[in-house]
């Protein structure tokens, strides 16, 4: 039971955070921390707290308890050195995640399989998911794969176009959930070891950082391919 409840945590923070900050320092090519910044809306807490009802009685909120289960899995793995969460206002979160090895820690999250979202490699970053290798990011964020939220995602929503998909948002959710979900995004900063020479599908912030953001609707329904590519000296 307290598993469910903790994909749902997730799969609300994924649809409903005005904005997820990712800010990833590499120290070299592959040890380095991750700070995640996460604001969620009053209202999608308010659709979450209505699932307390099944849960026993408990002093911490589902999402509070969400957020710290999260923070514990990925702190379990052996390629990371700390990982800790606090609360910082109601419903604002920031978690800090340091590593040793960010492409070993992807490949231990992806069940020791190759995959190609994720890859560094010769003082160069790629990121690429489609619909195509969308696969993979189930195994590596176990969630996505469960049959009680995949109606959300994009292997389910095939074809559809983001109208028809805010339609049964509405449905599903009430009718403030669209405007909510259009107005979230991911945005993701990277700090890299070394000056950038090339980069594509993002912006340089300064000489060795570079940031990319996509809407989280794109991601929901994947209806083109969401990557960047940066190269460092």
């Amino acid at each position: 039971m307290r598993r469910t409840f903790f994909l749902a945590t997730l799969l609300i923070i994924l649809l409903s955070s005005c904005t997820v900050t990712e800010q990833i320092t590499l120290d070299n090519s592959t040890v380095g921390k991750i700070k995640s910044d996460i604001k969620v809306e009053d209202f999608f807490v308010t659709v979450l707290e209505d699932f307390s009802e099944f849960l026993p009685p408990s002093n911490e909120t589902i999402l509070d308890g969400g957020i710290k289960d999260f923070t514990s899995q990925l702190g379990s793995s052996q390629y990371t050195t700390s990982a800790n969460s606090i609360e910082t206002e109601e419903n604002h979160y920031l978690i800090d995640i340091a590593f040793s090895d960010l492409t070993a820690l992807v490949t231990e999250l992806s069940g020791g399989k190759k995959q190609s979202i994720l890859t560094i490699k010769d003082k160069s970053l790629n990121f690429f998911v489609d619909i195509n290798n969308y696969s993979e990011l189930k195994t590596i964020v176990p969630f996505l794969a469960d049959p009680n939220f995949e109606v959300f995602l994009p292997e389910y929503n095939i074809g559809y176009a983001e109208e028809e998909y805010l339609e049964m948002i509405v449905f599903l959710l009430g009718e403030e959930a669209p405007e909510k979900i259009l107005s979230s995004n991911i945005k993701v900063r990277v700090q890299l070891p070394a000056e950038v020479t090339t980069l594509k599908n993002c912006k340089k912030v300064n000489t060795n950082t570079i940031e990319y953001e996509f809407r989280i609707i794109d991601f929901l329904l994947l209806l083109k391919p969401l990557s960047f590519s940066v190269s460092f000296k």
